[in-house]
């Protein structure tokens, strides 16, 4: 098709620059070096084909003039075509791919967010570019979404209230960082990631559930949240990372049953911990992993700990 155009194009200005055997002479040159475009499908392959064609043309400049010409037009086609892909609603920003759609931002001044279920007919399957916007306090995800991006509403420090669907699986790194008047989130069942750092700093949160469906706590995810006095890990948990509730307002904590590794620091600098259970699946306790836990009165461990490497307890 974009062979066909150029063809056209190309033919119309040569006919009216040229005469007689010259325009005869200059179109059968063209029609032979445009038998190459069927294999240019962008504005890209299209300027690196002028440059083949500069070469190779016994018209020379003529031709190539012309078919920067088209090159140009087909550069505006491709802009035309990709801002076609998004749109606005509601003043929710989305970006179409297909038969889905992506939520990449939304208009300024917007306090409550509720993102569509679709877009002209395009499934919204996950949310983003909500980073920094400190005027949104709310934001509904619809049944359908699958994943929350990394850094998708990071540093939006009024955000207080987020309704994550059933349907979503991933949350990704930094997602909900910095959201520091975010008081409590409910992970639903089906999520089997949290990124790193992903409710890092939000230190207005003050409950949070984590489904079964969790396997790893990554390093960062919970650290700094201040006013995160209590939680309740899950059975399948295995692994928990660096740093991952450091510097929290953790009073208590019980390990589970099933844990093989708890990473440098995990619980370090918590300076309202009391007391902690160590399973005895967790053989090594990590140098720093309570480092800085002044409060700290009571370590239970279950039989199966062999090892407490230097600083673990370190105050």
């Amino acid at each position: 098709m974009l062979c066909t155009q150029l063809s056209r194009f190309i033919h119309w200005i040569a006919c009216r620059r040229e005469k007689g055997k010259a325009a005869r002479a200059l179109l059968v040159d063209v029609d032979k070096q445009l038998s190459e475009l069927s294999g240019w499908k962008n504005a890209a392959e299209l300027a690196a084909g002028c440059k083949k064609l500069k070469r190779r043309t016994s018209t020379g400049l003529k031709v190539t003039v012309l078919l920067c010409i088209a090159a140009l037009i087909a550069v505006f086609a491709s802009i035309a075509a990709f801002a076609a892909t998004r749109t606005t609603v509601d003043g929710v920003e989305c970006k179409k791919h297909g038969d889905t759609a992506e939520v990449i931002g939304c208009d300024a001044g917007l306090g409550d967010i509720s993102v569509p279920a679709s877009i002209d007919g395009h499934s919204v399957i996950s949310i983003g570019g909500f980073s920094g916007n400190t005027d949104i306090v709310e934001v509904t995800l619809p049944d359908g979404i699958t994943a929350i991006d990394p850094n998708a509403v990071e540093g939006c420090s009024k955000l207080e209230r987020v309704y994550i669907p059933g349907t979503v699986t991933d949350i990704g790194a930094n997602a909900f960082s910095g959201c520091s008047s975010l008081t409590s989130v409910n992970i639903p069942d089906a999520v089997t990631t949290l990124g790193a750092s992903a409710f890092y700093a939000c230190t207005s949160l003050a409950s949070i559930h984590i489904p079964e469906s969790i396997t790893t706590i990554d390093a960062d995810t919970f650290c700094s949240c201040t006013s995160l006095t209590e939680i309740e890990l899950p059975s399948t948990l295995i692994r928990i990372g660096n740093e991952a509730f450091c510097s929290s307002g953790l009073t208590s904590i019980t390990i589970p049953e099933g844990v093989t590794q708890v990473g440098k620091e995990a619980f370090a600098g918590c300076s309202n911990l009391v007391s902690a259970s160590i399973p005895g699946s967790l053989e090594v306790v990590s140098a720093s992993t309570f480092q800085e836990c002044f409060r700290l009165q009571s370590v239970t461990f279950a039989e199966g700990t062999k090892k407490i490497l230097d600083s673990a307890f370190y105050s």
